[in-house]
């Protein structure tokens, strides 16, 4: 049986991916030490966590118009917009003050696999 295997992500795309999981680490870190009601308290807050996002969110979207990325290159891609995504669902619910879609939106980012 031939088996060809898939070549690794580019150091590029790993290193976007890896951003994502941290700013992603460390929401999940202080909203399990500080709550709904600290969160406003983070630093950097989730504000600040934000606008680094959309700027890596449009170096990944700028990646995934590549039409030669390989297979790993865009699940990764795709796997750090859906990462971005939740923290979007996170900070609005904060601004909000709802806690019932924070709750629900820290239990995505939780459960989302980093592989």
């Amino acid at each position: 049986m031939n088996q060809q295997a898939f070549p690794g992500p580019t150091p590029e795309v790993e290193r976007l991916w890896a951003a994502v999981f941290r700013v992603s680490a460390g929401v999940i870190v202080h909203a399990k030490k500080f709550g709904f009601s600290g969160m406003s308290d983070m630093t950097p807050n989730i504000h600040d966590i934000m606008m680094y996002i959309t700027f890596v969110e449009s170096a990944i979207d700028a990646l995934s118009r590549d039409k030669e990325a390989e297979y790993e290159d865009v699940r990764l891609l795709l796997n750090s917009k859906r990462q971005m995504t939740t923290l979007k669902f996170v900070a609005t619910a904060l601004e909000q003050g709802d806690l019932q879609a924070f709750e629900k939106a820290m239990h995505e980012l939780e459960t989302q696999a980093a592989f």
